[in-house]
This record gives structure tokens, sequence and C-alpha cells, in this order.
């Protein structure tokens, strides 16, 4: 077994999963803010840009989601890798050993 410095990859995976914890915060505003929209839409107290925008900063804090959670797969993917296991029993070393 051979295993790499970790605390690299665990800062990496902590980042992450706090990026994935404002994204889905900044979801939550943005699904508050579209629903309080939605309503106006109907009377007709909001203009169809104000709408628009909203709705627009929605799907971009839904994709926000979608790639934090991506990062946060790659950075635990990482992490897995820091340790490497050989899949045959025995020693490992540095020695270049040529097969002919």
């Amino acid at each position: 077994m051979f295993i790499i410095d970790k605390r690299i990859f665990q800062i990496a995976l902590d980042e992450a999963l706090d990026n994935l914890a404002r994204q889905k915060s900044i979801f939550e505003q943005s699904q508050n803010n579209f629903a309080r929209v939605q309503d106006l839409k109907e009377s007709g107290a909001i203009s169809i840009e104000d709408f628009d925008s909203r709705k627009q900063q929605l799907e971009s804090s839904r994709a926000g989601i979608a790639s934090a959670e991506a990062q946060v797969a790659k950075a635990r993917l990482d992490l897995e890798f820091s340790v490497v296991r050989a899949p045959i029993s025995g020693r490992v070393g540095r020695e270049m050993v040529n097969v002919g």
C-alpha cells in the first residue's frame, strides 16, 4: 500500500462541500424570490423582464448546485486515490524490473 498525503485532498473536499452548501442556500433564496414574483405576475404587478430575470436566477442557481455536486464527487474521488493498494501482496519499491 502506498499513501499520498491526504491533507490537500481533504481540504479540497471540505471546500467543495462548503461551496455546495453555499449553492444550496443561493438556490433556496432564488426559489423564494421566484415564488414571490409568480404571484405578482399573475396580478400584473411586475414586469415581464423582472419575472424573466428571477426565473433565470433560479435556473442559474439550480445549475450551480449541479456543478458544486460534481466538484464534491471529484474531490471525494481524489481523496480515495490518495491510497494506492497493490492488487497482489509483496513489496513495492522504486526499482525498475525489465521483463523480457
